[in-house]
């Protein structure tokens, strides 16, 4: 009895290393995207389709199998990435929770040639994303290229620890004050600051009064 509790706890701890702690990772087949999806307990074609919005045939088409098919726990499908999932417009805060998809940087891969293999997304917006300040990347890195809209009623159960974005996470703008300028009290006129100028100031030219001698104003006159 508690070999079998040994082994059940280590097969728990063991799904959720596989379904746990891992970004969701974007494969490219030609012009075709996707990425895996491990199943986990009480999950059908239906709620996986209803959680990455794709529909039910065409999830099982991309796995080249039938609905008749069960899945067992565990188990790898592809999640085809499509118009209706996917995005990787400028916008990406959406109604619904998004996820971020991410590529594996692999040898004499760029900016550039990422962006030619998913869908030509530009590369001002790949930079943008991932807070990128020039077009170096090094091999083995993460980059985001794009997002995929995960429904809101299966986010509870998302089988990846990836940062969920949510319409109420976008950040507001805030006004900083500067904490050395203080407002003046209440009834009391703000001191108005000294305007310097390096303009010379020019003083007004003093006038030289000549005293005269009583009986003597029109002196000078009579000289003429």
């Amino acid at each position: 009895m508690k070999m079998k509790l040994i082994f059940s706890v280590f097969c728990f701890f063991g799904l959720l290393n596989i379904g746990f702690g891992q970004h969701l990772m974007v494969e490219s087949n030609g012009s075709a995207l996707y990425f895996f999806h491990t199943v986990s307990p009480k999950e059908n074609w239906y709620s996986i389709s209803r959680m990455y919005g794709i529909n039910v045939k065409e999830l099982v088409a991309a796995n080249q199998t039938n609905l008749e098919m069960g899945l067992a726990i565990t188990q790898k499908i592809k999640i085809p990435l499509t118009k209706t999932n996917l995005i990787q417009t400028a916008k990406v805060i959406e109604k619904e929770p998004i996820v971020p998809l991410h590529h594996l940087i692999t040898v004499k891969e760029g900016l550039f040639r990422i962006s030619q293999t998913f869908n030509k997304v530009p590369v001002e917006r790949i930079k943008e994303w991932n807070k990128l300040t020039s077009d170096d990347v090094k091999i083995g890195n993460e980059i985001i290229i794009g997002f995929i809209k995960i429904n809101k009623d299966s986010v509870a159960v998302l089988p990846v620890n990836a940062k969920i974005i949510t319409p109420d996470t976008v950040t507001k703008k805030t006004t900083t004050v500067n904490p050395s300028i203080k407002k003046p009290a209440q009834g009391v006129e703000p001191i108005k600051p000294t305007i310097k100028t390096d303009k010379p100031v020019i003083k007004p030219a003093e006038t030289t009064v000549i005293p005269t001698m009583p009986g003597t104003e029109g002196a000078f006159l009579a000289l003429f």
